[in-house]
C-alpha cells in the first residue's frame, strides 16, 4: 500500500487479471451453457420471516457495472417493449438511490424481495438474450483488403517480407 492504494507489481497485475478473465469466462459459459439452472450467488440474512436475501449488495454490482458504458447499455434502459423494460427491474430498485427510496416508500413493493431473487436469474439470461443479436452480428468481421501472404511486402511500406516486419509473432503456434 502507498497512500491508501494498492500498488502490485506487473506480475501481480497480470496474475490477477488473468484471475478476473478466468472467472469472466466461467460465467459466459455457466450462462451459455446453463442457462435454465443459472441463479446469482446472493447472501441470506435472517428476520422475523425466516431466510432472506440480501438483494442490494448484487444489484449495486450490476448498476456499477452498467456504469462503465452508461452508453451502451442506453438501449435496454429506454427499451419500449414491457419484457425488455422489465429485465432490469430488480437491479434498478435494489441497486440505486431511487430504487432504494421507491422501495422504502412501498412496502408492500419491498416484500416482495424473495421473488425479486427468485427472479434475478431469468433476469440475467433474459439480458443476455437482448444483446444476443447484436453480439453475433458485431462478432463477424470481414477482411476489406485481400490477405497478406508471409512473403508478401509487409503493408506497411517497410519493404520487408511481411513475415520479417509486421508479421513477426503472428505465426501460427
Amino acid at each position: 500500500f502507498i497512500d491508501g492504494q494498492f500498488v502490485a507489481g506487473e506480475g501481480e497485475a497480470e496474475r490477477v487479471l488473468n484471475l478476473i478473465m478466468r472467472y469472466y469466462n466461467d460465467r459466459v459459459f455457466d450462462l451459455r451453457e446453463d442457462a435454465v439452472e443459472f441463479e446469482p450467488l446472493l447472501y441470506l440474512r435472517r428476520d422475523e420471516t425466516g431466510e432472506v436475501p440480501v438483494l442490494d449488495e448484487w444489484c449495486v454490482g450490476f448498476i456499477t457495472a452498467i456504469g462503465l458504458d452508461p452508453e451502451g447499455w442506453q438501449p435496454l434502459l429506454d427499451a419500449d417493449a414491457e419484457d425488455d423494460a422489465m429485465l432490469l427491474t430488480p437491479m434498478l430498485l435494489f441497486g440505486t438511490e431511487d430504487g432504494q427510496a421507491e422501495l422504502r416508500g412501498n412496502p408492500q413493493l419491498a416484500r416482495r424481495q424473495t421473488e425479486f431473487a427468485d427472479g434475478l436469474g431469468a433476469c440475467v439470461i433474459g439480458i443476455r438474450d437482448y444483446w444476443l443479436p447484436g453480439r453475433k452480428r458485431a462478432s463477424t468481421v470481414r477482411r476489406t483488403s485481400a490477405k497478406v501472404g508471409r512473403n508478401d511486402p509487409c503493408p506497411c511500406g517497410s519493404g520487408l517480407k511481411y513475415k520479417k516486419c509486421c508479421g513477426v509473432g503472428n505465426a501460427p503456434a
